[in-house]
């Protein structure tokens, strides 16, 4: 068994300069910052946060990264990560519902968000009201090595 503590010293005490860490030709002498579990520089990179299995159909499965909350759902379009705050009343999605499989609901009002964020229906609008371009969520795109099996669309499936 590989033991985990002095991997995890090693990683929080590394040592990056401001022009690595925003990716910047640095001019002159640049002091040096600790890169910790909120390092804004983390955002920009892949992060396990879940395992297949607990990631279900029905509901979402909340996390934590950095820092930010996530509500993770299983969608017709593969896996999705949205903000974990509905831009209606700041609810958590992560207490919604999957309706069937195409949309994630808030379970606040009921506003459904599809796989980009967008919000595609607002039950108290009616069903051809306009929605307004505001109303969505951010999303964070999964790592497509380990999503395109599941998200590729049938018609461009090869046999």
């Amino acid at each position: 068994m590989i033991p985990l503590e002095p991997w995890f010293r090693t990683v929080t005490k590394m040592v990056v300069t401001e022009a690595d860490w925003l990716n910047e030709e640095a001019p002159g002498p640049v002091a040096t910052a600790w890169f910790d579990n909120l390092s804004p520089g983390l955002e920009r990179a892949w992060h396990a946060v879940a395992t297949s299995d607990e990631v279900g159909t029905e509901r979402p499965f909340g996390i934590t990264l950095l820092g930010r909350p996530w509500a993770l759902a299983r969608l017709r379009d593969g896996l999705v990560a949205f903000e974990d705050r509905c831009p209606h009343r700041m609810a958590p999605l992560r207490i919604g519902s999957v309706c069937g499989g195409a949309t994630l609901q808030c379970a606040y009002h009921g506003w459904h968000f599809d796989g980009a964020g967008r919000c595609v229906a607002i039950p108290a609008l009616g069903a051809d009201a306009a929605i307004p371009p505001r109303a969505r969520v951010a999303t964070a795109a999964p790592s497509p090595s380990t999503c395109a099996p599941r998200c590729t669309p049938a018609s461009t499936a090869s046999a």
